[in-house]
């Protein structure tokens, strides 16, 4: 079955690495939809691709969803300790690297007491309706990744690197 509300219909996807499918796939039954379970890089260029918005998590994903241009929304929930930890030792304004790298809220951040369904609807809605909203999400989380030195001689993981550096260095 695919989720159809507001005019939107979504097919939930959860893209994981090969050692953990079979762990998700048990838990399969709990999941909305007729959820998609992949672990291929190749199914995931595919997915990309094919979408028109995404949620997910900080991290590479995030960066390989601009690079396609997908616009989309962060969700971010850890247990209360270790948020409590990086809080008191990470002083950033925020956690998704393009976000960073502009110093502006390009990408909505949905982080802990955010981090509920009706927010994530909501936002991922809004680029969802066909305004400028997505256009410009991509627009400029494409300025961040060029920033970063992706589509440069200098490997990107270096420009990440320096970049951070930069912003720990303010």
């Amino acid at each position: 079955k695919i989720i159809t509300r507001h005019d939107v219909t979504v097919r939930p996807v959860i893209i994981t690495i090969p050692f953990l499918k079979d762990v998700i796939q048990k838990y399969e039954w709990e999941l909305p939809g007729n959820t998609l379970i992949i672990d291929s890089p190749i199914e995931k260029l595919n997915v990309f691709a094919a979408s028109q918005a995404a949620i997910a998590k900080s991290g590479t994903g995030t960066l390989e969803l601009s690079l396609a241009k997908v616009p989309l929304v962060v969700a971010y929930k850890i247990n209360i300790i270790s948020y409590l930890m990086i809080k008191l030792f990470v002083k950033v304004k925020y956690v998704n690297l393009q976000n960073l790298v502009i110093d502006k809220e390009i990408i909505p951040e949905f982080l802990q007491n955010k981090c509920k369904a009706h927010l994530l609807a909501e936002s991922t809605l809004k680029l969802l309706k066909g305004d400028d909203e997505a256009k410009k999400q991509i627009d400029a989380a494409l300025e961040a990744l060029t920033k970063l030195g992706f589509g440069s001689d200098l490997a990107p993981s270096v420009k990440a690197a320096n970049v951070v550096l930069d912003i720990i260095n303010q």
